[in-house]
């Protein structure tokens, strides 16, 4: 395949949770699918864009791999191609992290910290490059103020999700988290590396996304918003859509 012919794709950068996958809506979810598979038939290419590591969104949906030209995981900091072959890492300078940890121990409620990696998700920080942490807590009303200082104090990208009740036994009571990665490897920048990578024409690059976290990629690539989401309610600005089937709708 030529450049020129790469270049002619349309490519739909879509989060994974409430913008694709609806855990208690598999109908809303499967329209989603039907509809990627449609615009995939019309020579164009789907990625998913997510905070959720390879193995998670794989082993709870395996589907994905069904409809996915590219993957985008752990928040930016890992980019896949279709067979799940990395393509790129991009890692937390060591003392960032030892720091955070550090950091971490000053919190009311001391967290249960994983570490992951492009091979695993429960990493020793100590002995091996890291792209993601999460800090786990039982008080998800301490998430909001306790992100900020961490990235008040270091430079990385924090941001919090209210898991409900995670089904790993480590995590029992555990009901929320503060995602981490490296300030400048968010979803944002992990698309700029793909487009770079794949010779995808910024006009030819769409996004969706429901989270405050997919902000900046909606913003930076002619992006949507899911109506009713934290993401279309905080930022009146952004365009809007009903869901990924209705945007493929509107642009098939």
């Amino acid at each position: 395949m030529n450049s020129t012919e790469i270049e002619s794709k349309m490519v739909l950068f879509s989060d994974f949770d409430l913008t694709l996958f609806f855990r208690e809506d598999e109908v809303k979810t499967e329209e989603n699918i039907k509809a990627i598979e449609k615009w995939r038939d019309n020579g164009n290419q789907f990625c998913i864009v997510t905070g959720r590591s390879f193995r998670s969104i794989t082993e709870h949906f395996p589907k994905i791999k069904d409809i996915c030209d590219y993957y985008i995981v752990d928040g930016g900091s890992i980019v896949l191609n279709k067979n799940g072959e990395l393509l790129r890492a991009f890692y937390f300078d060591p003392t960032v992290v030892a720091g955070v940890v550090e950091f971490s121990k000053s919190f009311p409620e001391i967290p249960a910290t994983y570490y992951y990696t492009p091979n695993s998700e429960d990493a020793d920080y100590k002995t091996e490059n890291v792209t993601k942490l999460r800090l786990w807590f039982a008080d998800v009303s301490l998430l909001g103020a306790m992100a900020a200082k961490i990235r008040e104090a270091f430079p990385v990208f924090a941001f919090t999700l209210d898991a409900g009740q995670p089904t790993h036994k480590a995590l029992a009571g555990r009901k929320g988290f503060i995602e981490i990665v490296p300030n400048q490897f968010g979803k944002s920048n992990a698309i700029s590396f793909l487009q770079q990578e794949a010779n995808i024409a910024t006009s030819n690059i769409v996004t969706v996304g429901d989270g405050l976290n997919d902000y900046e990629m909606v913003r930076d690539f002619n992006g949507f918003a899911i109506k009713g989401s934290e993401l279309a309610n905080d930022f009146k600005d952004l365009k809007t859509t009903e869901s990924i089937s209705t945007l493929i709708r509107s642009m098939l």
